[in-house]
């Protein structure tokens, strides 16, 4: 049975949308509590005060950015921190979909003085569903080519990790 979501992470998954197509649209700019409250209310049921509680939780546990701007407008906005474990939520999911005969790979080259993150690195991958090919390349076949991308931006291993996607293989 797949575990219910929270309420925070059904906030965190309406913010990820709003970013993901640049929603500084007008109902959530100007009216977030209601954008929020309406949707939560449509998907799950949930009451305002439950929202306006999951919301400061978030804020203060430094996953959201609430600001004010000009004209008094309360605006939320996914901190780096807050993306980062949305990333990692998602990508721990298993629930993309199969590539079929393409791979994504994660070729690596972290320096023996960095073992610790080297280590991290693979322990992440594994709970991302990759496997290894060798030492420092792991491969799946799930479509995470742009997820993982992403995540290893926000931990700063991009100069270190190269992911390729592929459609040919000699396995």
């Amino acid at each position: 049975m797949a575990k219910k979501a929270t309420i925070a992470e059904h906030i965190v998954n309406l913010l990820i949308k709003a970013q993901a197509v640049g929603e500084t649209f007008f109902e959530f700019t100007y009216h977030p509590y209601r954008y929020i409250y309406k949707n939560l209310f449509d998907e799950i049921g949930v009451k305002e005060s439950s929202v306006r509680s999951s919301l400061t939780r978030l804020e203060k546990k430094g996953f959201l950015e609430r600001k004010t701007n000009n004209a008094r407008e309360t605006l939320f906005k996914l901190t780096d921190k807050g993306q980062l474990l949305w990333l990692k939520k998602k990508l721990k999911s298993h629930d993309m979909d199969a590539l079929g005969d393409r791979f994504v790979l994660a070729v690596f080259d972290i320096p023996e003085k960095s073992r610790v993150v080297r280590n991290a690195l693979r322990n992440n991958l594994k709970e991302f569903g990759f496997a290894p090919w060798q030492k420092s390349v792991w491969a799946t076949n799930k479509d995470v080519f742009d997820l993982v991308k992403q995540y290893f931006d926000l931990v700063g291993l991009s100069d270190y990790v190269i992911i390729l996607e592929t459609n040919k293989s000699s396995r």
